[in-house]
């Protein structure tokens, strides 16, 4: 998802400091010899990779410090925070937290499942997640440790995501 919204960015940043280099540059251009003009292309190409390189790295620092950005670039797609629930199963309460971080662009989910006397019963993590921003859904497959039944197993999650009358999703 990161790359399907950062890429466009990044070479739209890239296309306009070419624009402005190139246009101060262009004077000082148009006095080169015919036989450099090739030169110059050649220059200008890898002025614009090492332009682009340059935002891509500087944008990925910021997406990685800023939730704001983070919440700007992803839009609907944010899903970062901790979620809390809990269920009655045999009559005990059990509780679950979810951690999800989307950090380093990529959406990871874990979560841990407590009794109620707050001893951990379970703890899962993400494998693979998909956020379809279109029908607000969210859907992960995990693989879980179960420490009662000491045993791994996978499963996959699909959540409705319930949005505020702003569009975003609740909180």
């Amino acid at each position: 998802m990161l790359q399907d919204r950062f890429a466009p960015m990044v070479i739209s940043a890239t296309v306009i400091v070419m624009f402005f280099g190139l246009s101060r540059l262009a004077p000082f251009l148009h006095g080169l010899p015919a036989t450099h003009s090739w030169a110059a292309a050649t220059g200008a190409v890898i002025a614009s990779l090492a332009v682009y390189r340059l935002l891509a790295m500087a944008l990925l620092w910021l997406f990685r410090k800023s939730r704001r950005l983070r919440k700007f670039v992803l839009g609907k797609g944010f899903l970062e925070g901790t979620w809390v629930g809990h269920y009655v199963r045999d009559g005990e309460c059990r509780f679950t937290i979810e951690s999800f971080d989307q950090e380093s662009g990529l959406t990871v989910i874990s979560g841990r499942e407590f009794s109620s006397d707050g001893s951990t019963r379970a703890k899962w993590h993400s494998v693979s997640v998909s956020i379809d921003t279109v029908r607000m859904q969210l859907v992960y497959s995990y693989q879980c440790d179960v420490f009662e039944d000491r045993h791994t197993q996978q499963g996959l999650g699909v959540f409705s995501i319930i949005c505020e009358s702003s569009g975003e999703p609740a909180k």
